[in-house]
C-alpha cells in the first residue's frame, strides 16, 4: 500500500471503576463492553502527536484514566507505520496507528493478495500489513521484553484501529507463537481481513492462549476487505455494533466465532452495498482522527 499515516483519531471517557477491567483476566469467552471501550481509547491514543503521547496528555490518554510509564513511540519512515509501547497501570500495551490515506488504502485492499508466509502450516498474510510490523518489530519487541523482565507479572495487550488493527493481529501472532511472549488479549476496531483461511483458522483456534475481540460497526467498509473471494478470512471473535449504538448502550452482538458471521458485519458483504466511511471513523459513537484527539471525549461508559 502507499505511505501509511493517520487521519483517524478518537475520543471518549471512562469511569474510574472500569479501570480495573484493563487488568482483569480476559482469557474467557465473555465480552466486556467497558474493556472494549477502554482499549478503544488506547487505540485512539496511537494517532496522537509525539509530544502529547509521550506526556500522556492527549485527549484519549487522559480519558483512559490510566497512568503511563516507560512509554516509547516507534515510527518506521519506509512504511510510515507507527505505534507505541507503554506500561499502563501494571499492563504492557502495544498500540498501533491507522492510516491517513484512507480512501487510497481502501482501494488498494480491493486488489490485495497474501504473499508473506507465517510459521503455521499454509499460513499467509497480506504483505503490506506484514511489512508495517517488520518496520517496527525489532525495537518494539526489545522494549516489550525489557518491560516484561522488569515487570514479570504484567500481562501484555495489543490494540489498534483500521490499519493498526491489522498490524496488531500480526504482532500478537508473532509475539505469542514465534517469540514466546504471552499475549493476554487483543482488541481491534474496524480492521480488515489480515490473512488467508489457514492463518485465520490457526489464529482463532488458539483462544486458550489469548482472546481477540474484533470490533465492527454497521457498514464500515474496511472489515469487508480484502475480499473472501481472494482467499482472505477474518479471525475470531467479532463484536458487531449496529448503526446508532452509543457507548452506553448494550445493542451489540457477540458473533458466532467463525469470523464471518453473516448476521453481523458480513450481512453487508456485497461491495456494492452503500458502505459508510463514517462508520469506519466512529466506534462507540466517538470520532477517530486528529480533531478528535484534541477535542475530548463524550460521557463515560456505564456498563449495566
Amino acid at each position: 500500500p502507499p505511505a501509511m499515516r493517520p487521519p483517524l483519531l478518537l475520543l471518549m471517557a471512562l469511569l474510574p471503576a472500569a479501570r480495573a477491567h484493563l487488568l482483569r483476566g480476559v482469557r474467557t469467552a465473555s465480552y466486556s463492553e467497558s474493556t472494549g471501550y477502554q482499549f478503544y481509547k488506547l487505540a485512539s491514543a496511537a494517532y496522537c502527536g509525539d509530544a502529547a503521547l509521550a506526556n500522556w496528555s492527549c485527549a484519549p490518554c487522559v480519558a483512559s484514566n490510566l497512568t503511563a510509564s516507560e512509554l516509547q513511540i516507534f515510527h518506521d519512515r519506509k512504511t510510515d507505520a507507527r505505534g507505541f509501547v507503554a506500561m499502563l497501570d501494571g499492563s504492557v500495551v502495544l498500540s498501533f496507528e491507522g492510516t491517513e490515506t484512507l480512501t487510497n488504502w481502501i482501494d488498494d485492499l480491493k486488489f490485495a493478495k497474501t504473499d508473506r508466509n507465517m510459521s503455521c502450516a499454509g499460513c499467509k498474510v497480506h504483505s503490506g500489513f506484514y511489512d508495517c510490523w517488520k518496520g517496527l518489530d525489532a525495537p518494539m519487541v526489545e522494549h516489550v521484553r525489557a518491560l516484561r523482565e522488569a515487570h514479570p507479572a504484567a500481562p501484555v495487550y495489543v490494540t489498534g484501529h483500521s490499519l493498526g488493527a491489522a498490524i496488531a493481529v500480526i504482532a500478537a501472532y508473532i509475539l505469542q507463537y514465534d517469540l514466546g511472549v504471552p499475549i493476554a488479549g487483543v482488541y481491534t476496531y474496524g480492521g480488515p481481513r489480515v490473512g488467508n483461511r489457514a492463518f485465520a483458522s490457526y489464529y482463532s483456534s488458539q483462544s486458550e492462549t489469548h482472546v481477540t475481540w474484533r470490533h465492527t460497526h454497521h457498514r464500515d467498509p474496511v472489515p469487508h476487505l480484502p475480499l473472501e473471494d481472494m482467499g482472505f478470512a477474518h479471525v475470531a471473535n467479532e463484536v458487531y455494533y449496529p448503526q446508532t449504538c452509543g457507548p452506553a448502550c448494550a445493542e451489540y452482538t457477540v458473533c458466532d466465532g467463525s469470523g464471518e458471521d453473516e448476521s453481523c458485519a458480513d450481512q453487508f458483504h456485497t461491495i456494492a452495498v452503500d458502505f459508510s466511511i463514517h462508520d469506519h471513523l466512529h466506534y462507540f459513537d466517538e470520532t477517530v482522527g486528529e480533531n478528535a484527539c484534541a477535542d475530548g471525549f463524550a460521557e463515560p461508559l456505564v456498563e449495566a
